[in-house]
């Protein structure tokens, strides 16, 4: 019901606003209808920040338990991929995942992600610092192994072929 509020809402503004609506919105859209509509109509950080003016899209969002200093930066926090562009279904989505107070479990789901991701960067780091310590190895042995007369090009280049990065 409130989905539907915030996309009959959202799909109103913008028509008054004068976007080409190619949608047509059904006097009581199905929540299929309002999911197929929703992730039809994208929203520019600009087209955000204009909806967040008008007092009935604040008021929809209060309604959904939207904190106010969540909806300050809510565009930037559901445009995950920095694309510039949501949705009106990853908004609806986002929303419904803001609603309320931060539970533990969302929590404790944070921090263990955040855990994996050190990890997965640590191991990383490491398999990269490996893979330079060999090539500076095998910097240092072809250029000690050389005389006081230049290598020819014809021996850098076979030299460099030998090279390889470590990777797995």
């Amino acid at each position: 019901e409130k989905s539907a509020t915030l996309v009959r809402l959202v799909w109103e503004i913008l028509q008054d606003r004068g976007e080409d609506m190619v949608i047509t919105l059904p006097a009581r859209p199905t929540a299929e209808q309002i999911s197929d509509m929703a992730s039809q109509i994208m929203l520019t950080s600009e087209v955000f920040q204009e909806l967040r003016t008008h007092p009935r899209f604040s008021e929809v969002l209060a309604d959904l338990d939207v904190a106010d200093e969540n909806q300050v930066d809510l565009f930037e926090t559901l445009d995950f991929d920095g694309s510039g562009e949501i949705d009106l279904q990853e908004l609806i989505l986002g929303i419904s995942k803001l609603r309320g107070d931060a539970r533990r479990a969302d929590i404790v789901g944070i921090s263990l992600m955040m855990r994996s991701m050190q990890h997965a960067l640590q191991d990383f780091e490491a398999r990269v610092i490996a893979s330079l310590q060999i090539q500076d190895k095998r910097l240092r042995a072809m250029t000690s192994g050389r005389s006081s007369s230049k290598m020819s090009t014809g021996e850098f280049e076979e030299r460099l072929s030998g090279l390889s990065i470590v990777s797995e």
